[in-house]
């Protein structure tokens, strides 16, 4: 059974109950969820939960860190039970079983999670909130760069983004010159002194393809939910894009974003972005 992305609906709540499916060592993952995770050691671990808030690397945003706990600690007149504690170091998306895998360790490797034990999840807030006004600063540079490019740029289109703190960028076809980069920073910053409400919807193909030429949406790379809609970020007015990621309520809350190059190469254009 796949795992429930609690932050796909609801993305402000950073403590959740929920129950363990596994924890299990690194080395008994399948051979390719074993490539999710370069870095891994093999004194590492892998906990599955029925249900997750921590939102898996992938579309460009990094994973969610924090913390799961057992809620069993007791305590009686003779002994304590100490709580199992994991430090979740990473997640990522199986894309097989379409479980959201916990990589980390345990504080104590002689106190591990049961299967069906009852665990606390906890996310590092102050990341989260930082992968989220990364994100949607992210979506709002694309609209920037497509305001002023898309009609004026040969063979422009949108390719993919970094919403990395420190390597963060959105890539377009199309060779965008250097000297568009004031337009592109003014633009950036009408639409965010819009203050436009960032929404997190649910809309169904022909929806889609009703914006998907005006906001460079690739129909063939969206993924419907067995409900048969995709789940799309749209900040009011600007932008409508396919995304399971996390964001901010609306764009004063990404703070001021700075473009701070445009680098070409290969026909392609990198337009680089930070946050202050």
């Amino acid at each position: 059974m796949s795992t429930i992305q609690v932050f796909l609906t609801d993305g402000q709540t950073h403590q959740l109950r929920s129950r363990v499916v596994s924890a299990t060592p690194f080395s008994t993952l399948d051979s390719a969820d074993q490539t999710l995770f370069p870095r891994a050691e093999q004194d590492h671990r892998v906990v599955v939960t029925t249900e997750t808030i921590f939102h898996p690397q992938g579309g460009g945003q990094p994973s969610d860190t924090g913390e799961i706990t057992s809620t069993a600690a007791t305590t009686t007149t003779t002994t304590t039970t100490t709580a199992a504690r994991f430090s979740v170091e990473m997640t990522r998306l199986s894309p097989s079983s379409g479980k959201v895998l916990h990589l980390g360790r345990f504080q104590d490797t002689l106190t591990l999670f049961k299967p069906e034990e009852e665990i606390l999840q906890t996310l590092d807030t102050e990341k989260r909130e930082l992968y989220s006004r990364y994100h949607t600063a992210g979506h709002t540079l694309d609209a920037a760069v497509r305001h002023v490019c898309g009609t004026t740029v040969a063979n422009f289109d949108k390719l993919k983004a970094s919403h990395v703190p420190g390597s963060a960028a959105c890539e377009f076809t199309g060779l965008i010159p250097g000297e568009r980069k004031a337009a592109i920073q003014a633009r950036l910053n009408e639409l965010l002194a819009t203050k436009a409400e960032v929404k997190i919807e649910y809309w169904a193909k022909d929806e889609i393809e009703r914006v998907s030429q005006e906001m460079c949406i690739h129909l063939d790379d969206v993924t419907l939910a067995e409900n048969g809609r995709c789940r799309v970020v749209n900040i009011e007015g600007i932008d409508v894009c396919p995304c399971g990621g996390t964001h901010v309520a609306s764009l004063d809350k990404c703070g001021r974003i700075t473009v701070t190059k445009i680098s070409r190469s290969n026909g392609n254009s990198r337009v680089s972005y930070r946050l202050e």
